[in-house]
C-alpha cells in the first residue's frame, strides 16, 4: 500500500526512521556530511513544509501491508535552485529529497510502485520535470532510472579533505 503522508505523528516518525536509515547508509546528503541533529531537523521541517502544504510537494510512504513498518519513503517539492544545474527543466520542475527502500525491499515490485508513484504523483502535482542526486555506488537506483526513461545531465564531484 502506497499513500500520501499528512501530517500525523506516527507517519511522521515512519518517515524520519527511513530517513535516518538512509542517512546511516550513506545515501543521503541535506548539505551535512552525517545524520548530525541539525541535519534531521532540516528534514524534519522539508516533511512538515509539503504535508501542511506550505511549500508544494508531497510524500509518499509505501507499506508492503497493512501492520508492517513501511518499506520506503519518498518526498518531492518544488524546485528552488535551477540556476546552478545550468538546465532549464520547464516552469515547474520539483527535487527530488529523499528516496529510500529498505535493504530486504530493493528491486521488488513494491519498490518500482514507489518509484512510479513518486513520477505519476509529480505529474498529478504539475510538475513538469523532476531532477535529484543518486550517489554513484547505487547501482540499483541508476538501473531504475535507466528503466524509466531518467537522463542523466549533471556530475557531482567531491574530494574529501
Amino acid at each position: 500500500m502506497i499513500r500520501r503522508a499528512t501530517k500525523t505523528t506516527s507517519e511522521e516518525q515512519d518517515f524520519m526512521r527511513l530517513a535516518l536509515e538512509q542517512w546511516n547508509e550513506e545515501n543521503i546528503n541535506f548539505g551535512i556530511p552525517s545524520a548530525s541533529r541539525i541535519g534531521m531537523e532540516r528534514l524534519r521541517m522539508m516533511y512538515m513544509s509539503v504535508t501542511t502544504g506550505i511549500k508544494r510537494g508531497y510524500c509518499l510512504l509505501w507499506y508492503p501491508e497493512a501492520g508492517l513498518a513501511p518499506a520506503g519513503m519518498t518526498m518531492v517539492s518544488a524546485d528552488e535552485q535551477l540556476d546552478h544545474w545550468g538546465e532549464n527543466l520547464g516552469e515547474a520542475p520539483g527535487y527530488v529529497h529523499a528516496a529510500y527502500v529498505r535493504p530486504e525491499y530493493r528491486g521488488t515490485d513494491g519498490a518500482n510502485a514507489l518509484a512510479l508513484a513518486a513520477l505519476e504523483e509529480a505529474r498529478v502535482e504539475g510538475f513538469t520535470a523532476v531532477r535529484g542526486c543518486v550517489t554513484v555506488s547505487n547501482k540499483a537506483a541508476y538501473a531504475f532510472f535507466e528503466r524509466v526513461g531518467v537522463t542523466p545531465y549533471s556530475v557531482n564531484v567531491a574530494y574529501k579533505l
